[in-house]
């Protein structure tokens, strides 16, 4: 009779440590790597606003981490294109899209991300999952020469429409 107390408070005592040590443990996954886990995020941010069709808070994001990676010879070219793809397809800013791939015909475009906070090292770090490969392969890891020639046909293109666009409208 004296045993049922006892085996309670034991259950009692073994509930509340296994309760308390679940709270403790948080499962890890992924590299450990904070910069590689910064880009990522920013990655699933892009992504995320692409696919809720909000390309004028895309537009702003594009054009503040274009800023932020400012000597980046990796980062800034690909915001670039990106931003010049939105402006061509989404806003219809053909003005800026023209500025933005006469630029980027004119820049140097560096084939590696040498400081990895840009293009992640890994596809998992740090709690966080790249979300969507193929926007990362089309504009995250795509190489110099695609954003030149995708500038170029861009460019032509919106040279046609904005020169059509302003002969016809005035």
């Amino acid at each position: 009779m004296k045993t049922a107390p006892i085996k309670r408070a034991l259950a009692v005592l073994s509930s509340f440590v296994l309760c308390s040590c679940g709270n403790l443990v948080v499962p890890k996954y992924g590299v450990q790597d904070d910069v590689a886990a910064s880009a990522i995020r920013r990655i699933n941010d892009i992504a995320e606003l692409r696919s809720a069709q909000k390309y004028q808070v895309l537009v702003t994001q594009l054009e503040a981490d274009y800023q932020k990676y400012g000597r980046s010879t990796y980062a800034q070219p690909r915001i670039l294109n990106e931003l010049a793809d939105v402006y061509s397809l989404q806003t219809l800013d053909l003005e800026n899209a023209i500025q933005a791939d006469e630029q980027l015909l004119r820049s140097d475009i560096a084939a590696t991300d040498a400081t990895g906070d840009f293009l992640p090292r890994y596809q998992t770090a740090s709690q966080y999952t790249v979300a969507d490969s193929p926007y990362v392969a089309k504009d995250v890891s795509v190489d110099a020469a695609t954003v030149k020639k995708s500038a170029a046909d861009r460019l032509q293109t919106n040279r046609q429409l904005f020169f059509f666009n302003v002969t016809y409208t005035s």
